[in-house]
């Protein structure tokens, strides 16, 4: 005798499939690919099989793959674009000359730019994006030779774990995403973006070699050959994706989250995880989720992804670590963790700044450590674990060509994080200089100084952020009340684990 299943699959009108509880029949749900509100019905949840059918995978709570779609010449002559003598005269040059469909078709006059994207806008499964917007590191321009990228008018513009997003005239081009998933061994999920931006991408960044000319850099790099020599780690902070937990922990977090019943839980499992919620803030602040430089906090950006967008993201963070960077991670985690739990106990006290944006900028108050850490772990072993705000700068300013707080703030603005957020990370030391973000940056100096000090040098500490705890609407008292608790919290979870 059959079980009774335990779980639905819910079919969105844009082809995305997710499974939901069995008892969920009339609840609504949002669709984890196109953002449509679905109400579950008999109709369009069926119960999920035990196992798969013979030659067909699995369902997944989120897919990339988009919903089958008609050819793009078949698509434009049903919109009334074209016609079928028009797309045949395009057929027939193809065949002669190569190319791409849509390409003949417009320079034969046959068809108009922005007709095409207008029309492709509209499919469903098919997100745009505006490519001017994009600043793309070297390491993803890497990943897509230029012969590919020139001849298909492709452009990678982000890359999570093994997923590979990239940017197209035409993501109905499924012959080139099959190309580029073989070349580059990842998943590739296309966006739609104007075929006159494409362009002028693929020819920013791919350009011709033979207009190669030396730069100011190109002569710093030939004089850096002496041995004390600062290391320029600017282009590898810029391009710097994060850093990801081991494979062991993340199947941990997966089943904790997917087995979490409220993205309340969910949140407070990601906030146990610094490198996993400065991803989360990263993914959420894309242009992938149209509000970029909104979201400020964790838990905003574990809601608008959803517990399957927090899943999916899970799914993707599969990279080897270098045990170099592992062995020194777990301290600077351990300090995350406590900065954050500070920074939200201050924040409650003073009323000056919201818990959750608290909690969450000091979690990533050593987002630049990490990233330095991760690029250069030999050399940053020479910079001792104790130290802190202005005497940690000094020391990471003999080795290299920028300091945590710059590098954090460079991440923070590629990764398109709030402004007042991105202030307080770089400037921090220096609060004033935060601007409108002082209030964040106050907190953030005065949390990671509370978790860096010990309590013979608390009494020196209080006197040097007098002006802070004034702005914070704080007194001593109170901040030493609250990191003393927040101390033994931490170490009673610890004993717990």
């Amino acid at each position: 005798m059959s079980e009774s299943p335990s779980m639905l699959v819910l079919t969105c009108t844009c082809g995305q499939k997710m499974k939901i509880p069995v008892d969920a029949t009339g609840r609504t749900f949002k669709c984890v690919r196109c953002a449509a509100h679905i109400k579950s019905s008999e109709e369009n949840a069926v119960p999920l099989p035990s196992e798969p059918p013979e030659g067909q995978p699995g369902f997944s709570e989120q897919s990339d793959t988009p919903p089958a779609h008609a050819p793009i010449g078949q698509l434009l002559i049903d919109a009334g674009i074209i016609t079928e003598v028009q797309l045949q005269d395009a057929l027939n040059k193809q065949r002669t000359q190569g190319g791409k469909t849509f390409e003949l078709l417009i320079a034969l006059g046959h068809l108009d730019k922005d007709k095409l994207h207008d029309v492709l806008s509209r499919q469903p499964g098919i997100a745009t994006i505006d490519l001017a917007r994009f600043e793309i590191a070297p390491d993803l321009i890497e990943l897509v030779p230029k012969k590919l990228a020139v001849e298909s008018l492709v452009l990678p513009i982000d890359r999570l774990g093994k997923l590979l997003t990239v940017a197209m005239a035409c993501p109905l081009d499924t012959a080139t995403i099959t190309l580029l998933e073989r070349t580059t061994g990842l998943r590739v999920k296309a966006m739609l973006c104007k075929l006159e931006d494409i362009h002028a991408a693929v020819q920013r960044y791919y350009p011709d070699r033979s207009q190669f000319e030396l730069t100011l850099s190109s002569f710093d790099n030939m004089l850096d050959t002496t041995k004390d020599s600062k290391e320029r780690v600017n282009e590898k902070v810029a391009a710097w994706d994060g850093v990801f937990l081991g494979k062991e922990r993340l199947n941990v977090l997966r089943e904790a989250v997917a087995s979490e019943s409220s993205l309340s839980g969910v949140a407070r499992l990601v906030l146990e995880e610094p490198s996993l919620g400065a991803f989360l803030m990263r993914v959420a602040n894309s242009d992938i989720y149209g509000v970029p430089g909104q979201i400020e906090s964790i838990p905003m950006a574990v809601v608008l992804l959803g517990k399957a967008g927090v899943l999916g993201v899970l799914g993707e963070l599969v990279e080897p670590v270098s045990p170099k960077v592992l062995e020194p991670l777990g301290a600077l985690f351990q300090r995350s963790r406590l900065t954050a739990t500070v920074a939200q106990g201050l924040a409650r006290e003073g009323g000056v700044v919201g818990e959750h944006a608290a909690c969450s900028l000091g979690m990533l108050g050593e987002l630049g450590r990490l990233a330095l850490l991760s690029i250069s772990p030999t050399k940053y072993k020479r910079v001792k674990s104790h130290l802190y705000g202005a005497e940690l700068l000094a020391a990471e300013q003999k080795l290299f060509s920028m300091d945590h707080a710059v590098a954090a703030g460079v991440i923070a603005e590629r990764w398109r994080f709030p402004k007042p957020l991105s202030k307080a990370l770089r400037h921090y030391i220096e609060p004033e200089e935060a601007e409108e973000a002082e209030a964040l940056a106050r907190l953030l100096n005065l949390s990671l100084a509370l978790s860096y000090t010990g309590d013979d040098a608390r009494k020196a500490l209080f006197a040097d952020q007098k002006s802070s705890l004034a702005a914070l609407k704080l007194d001593a008292n109170t901040a030493m009340r609250v990191v003393n608790g927040a101390r033994a919290s931490l170490a009673d979870a610890s004993e717990k684990d």
